[in-house]
């Protein structure tokens, strides 16, 4: 029966308090601390516990608190409740794995120079994967440098697609991602470029981006 009980989480102390209580109508800590051998110094904690995730409940009394055991349908559900609330959590949590996962793989470094800029660019290309462009577009940009870009991904056959890109865009910054890199380039004298090596947060800008063209 131990070992049952702790497939829901239950400690050994506590396997052993419920299961004492279980049977006993109510009792005392004295009382639960003579039963299961456990020392009252440490009960306290255990049994405080217990109360918060559901398994035991007390009742105020002339001479102190008695407690007892929650029925197992009410344990079946507290069990079903954390479950539910667990699963709520799951994405966070694979987001957090995956950021681990991808730890040594990551890399975020920030450089400055048009020829630095455009070398990370051209980094995008050598991944021959569809990539989405954002912001302050290309037909802003030095002639001369967008279009060595350009002739690149014609040669590697690269689709490039450009969203939300004006002639007069004032905030001269893009986004360009191709769901495992990702540059933020400010093309600003002497011109900015942040490059994100992460398959997780390359992959929501592209993503994003994305959605966006089917909006």
């Amino acid at each position: 029966m131990l070992d049952e009980l702790k497939i829901i989480g239950m400690r050994d102390s506590e396997c052993r308090i419920y299961l004492f209580l279980l049977e006993a109508a109510s009792a005392s800590v004295t009382e639960i601390s003579k039963a299961t051998g456990l020392y009252r110094t440490h009960i306290y904690d255990v049994i405080n516990n217990m109360v918060k995730k559901g398994y035991i409940k007390f009742t105020e009394t002339p001479n102190g608190k008695r407690y007892e055991a929650c029925s197992p349908s009410e344990l079946y559900n507290t069990a079903i409740k954390n479950f539910i609330n667990f699963r709520s959590i799951i994405p966070s949590l694979e987001l957090r794995y995956n950021l681990r996962e991808n730890k040594k793989d990551s890399d975020v470094s920030i450089s400055y120079g048009s020829n630095s800029c455009f070398n990370n660019l051209y980094r995008l290309l050598e991944k021959e994967k569809p990539i989405i462009w954002m912001g302050y577009g290309p037909q802003n940009i030095n002639k001369y440098d967008i279009k060595k870009f350009h002739e690149i991904a014609i040669q590697k056959s690269v689709p490039i697609t450009i969203v939300n890109s004006h002639e007069n865009e004032t905030n001269p910054v893009s986004i360009v991602s191709n769901g495992e890199l990702s540059l933020i380039i400010e093309w600003k004298y002497p011109y900015l470029s942040i490059t994100i090596q992460n398959s997780v947060i390359s992959g929501f800008f592209y993503r994003t981006y994305a959605n966006l063209l089917l909006a």
